[in-house]
């Protein structure tokens, strides 16, 4: 019998086994930015750091910004983050057809959320990876949505 702690373990793992294959694959070859900025999000969100995926912390943190920088006059992140979306998009419409869960990072925010593919992660296929807490999805507590 697992633990709830190996469980989280290995549903941590698996995340981040399936990020490495997505920013090895093909699709991210010739975009190392986007590649630094799929691991950077994702690290965090497996991580649960939600107060560094805001828009001013991924601008310091990823794109070398000033700590002052003005997200206003400076849509780095925006613009990067709408490529990286496309991107996730080309790589499980190909590549990773086969991957029983996506990474998704929803409009309007920058969190990434690791859903299973045509269905909720409550129906998931048994031993894929544990399921979140009710009313949760993978990578954002309830209530945190941007």
């Amino acid at each position: 019998m697992t633990t709830i702690g190996e469980q989280v373990n290995l549903a941590a793992q698996w995340k981040h086994e399936l990020v490495a294959r997505v920013g090895s694959s093909g699709v991210f070859e010739r975009s190392p930015r986007l590649r630094e900025l799929l691991i950077y999000l994702c690290e965090q969100a497996i991580q649960n750091r939600l107060a560094d995926l805001k828009e001013q912390a991924i601008g310091r943190r990823v794109f070398g910004r000033a700590p002052d920088y003005s997200t206003g006059e400076d849509n780095i992140v925006r613009v990067e983050v709408r490529h990286l979306r496309k991107r996730l998009e080309e790589y499980f419409a190909g590549q990773g057809k086969s991957e029983p869960v996506v990474i998704v990072i929803h409009r309007g925010g920058y969190v990434p959320e690791f859903e299973a593919r045509g269905m909720p992660p409550s129906l998931a296929p048994a031993g894929s990876e544990p399921e979140p807490a009710p009313g949760r999805r993978w990578g954002i507590p309830a209530g945190r949505r941007a």
